[in-house]
């Protein structure tokens, strides 16, 4: 008599890394093992550098079976994802917020589950703030102010923003909405060679290159930099992301531990505030060599446990479930209750979405070079527009938009 032994499913994963993603992780074996399932994570990288892998990975030897992916990338993806209406009943769906949901779309199709949804709050100094005499700005242009004040009195910088990439391309979005400029127009053309794109791009220049209040080091930084700067004391103020919230209360991570401060963004020009928002997801690849065991663990990482754990470490989540949850947890912790308010308020009325373009990534990584060159001083404001919008034409051309 033989005996037959079946080997566990394998799922192999592209996963977003960083600080604020990577606690969820550690969860990952206990989930497998309790769903029978083995793991091989094959790429774990800041987002950027993991959609390339994924394309990489999806025009060549396509090995993964579960990504990270976003909003954002999703449309750009879409030939690459299962649609997973047919895998999911509305028990699975029922806990998510229909809103959040419904971004998780393209083309009607539901392409991904939302596992966070991430809009930066302002975070800052109280302790500099009422050493320089200062109030919390109500407006960016007293912001701009605020923040040389600061880098006077402190020795250091009084603001930081992402200097590169898409985090320097979404805070001028930001600002250009803010000041009552489009990105596009109708026809889905850009739009932002405008007296409010060039308000938007010359206060990012006159924070760093005519003022100086943001560090020499800004063109390198990314998301993860800025948010580290503020936390080694070395910056006074900056816009941040959720996830980052028990880094910044944690003494042993944050040295600013019992001095930060946290609100809704200042307003703009057009007296309007706009948070370039989204949500970060998990997707299933169509070449998926085990759908059912892929769909299992999806449930799993996008289940209520999961997103509770990183709701606990500051995530928005994308279930209601779990929102409610926080909301009565946080009531006896005056920041955390604070802060989850300033970020119910903001997700409510300050969401500032991108385009459900195919071509934005690809947009937003051409473009973002060219406005560095405005922040920087090495092009002229009104040139490294006009260069941006030459570019996102030849792009859309190129993709027939």
């Amino acid at each position: 008599m033989s005996h037959h032994s079946t080997a566990p499913p394998r799922l192999r994963l592209a996963l977003v890394g960083g600080p604020a993603y990577d606690p969820l992780y550690t969860l990952l074996p206990a989930m497998a093992d309790a769903l029978g399932i083995e793991l091989e994570i094959l790429a774990r990288q800041p987002h950027q550098e993991l959609n390339v892998t994924v394309a990489a990975d999806a025009s060549g030897s396509r090995t993964f079976d579960l990504i990270s992916t976003h909003i954002k990338y999703a449309p750009s993806q879409r030939d690459w994802l299962l649609p997973l209406d047919s895998h999911l009943d509305a028990d699975d769906l029922r806990p998510f917020f229909d809103a959040t949901l419904e971004t998780c779309r393209v083309d009607g199709a539901l392409l991904q589950l939302p596992r966070l949804t991430d809009a930066r709050l302002m975070h800052w100094r109280r302790d500099l703030f009422e050493e320089a005499g200062l109030t919390y700005p109500a407006t960016w242009t007293e912001l701009a102010e605020t923040a040389s004040r600061l880098s006077e009195a402190m020795f250091a910088a009084g603001f930081a923003f992402p200097g590169r990439s898409s985090g320097l391309f979404g805070t001028f979005f930001e600002l250009l909405v803010m000041a009552g400029g489009r990105l596009f127009d109708d026809a889905m053309q850009p739009a932002f060679v405008s007296e409010q794109g060039v308000w938007a791009l010359d206060y990012l220049h006159d924070l760093h290159a005519v003022r100086q209040v943001t560090p020499p080091e800004l063109p390198g930084w990314h998301f993860d930099e800025v948010s580290a700067s503020f936390r080694n004391g070395s910056v006074a103020m900056i816009g941040d992301w959720p996830g980052y919230f028990s880094l910044h209360r944690d003494p042993e991570t944050a040295v600013t531990a019992q001095a930060v401060a946290i609100d809704r963004y200042p307003v703009g020009p057009a007296g309007r505030r706009s948070v370039y928002a989204g949500s970060h997801s998990f997707a299933i690849t169509r070449w998926c060599r085990d759908v059912p065991a892929a769909v299992a663990f999806l449930r799993a990482l996008t289940g209520y446990e999961a997103q509770l754990f990183e709701a606990r470490r500051g995530a928005f989540p994308g279930r209601s479930d779990v929102l409610a949850f926080i909301r009565e947890e946080s009531r006896g912790d005056d920041l955390a209750a604070r802060r989850l308010g300033l970020l119910e308020a903001t997700v409510r009325e300050d969401m500032l979405m991108f385009p459900s373009l195919s071509t934005y990534p690809e947009i937003e990584e051409s473009v973002w070079p060219l406005l560095q060159q405005g922040v920087t001083g090495a092009i002229p404001v009104e040139a490294a527009l006009r260069r941006s919008a030459d570019r996102v034409h030849e792009i859309l051309k190129v993709a027939d938009i």
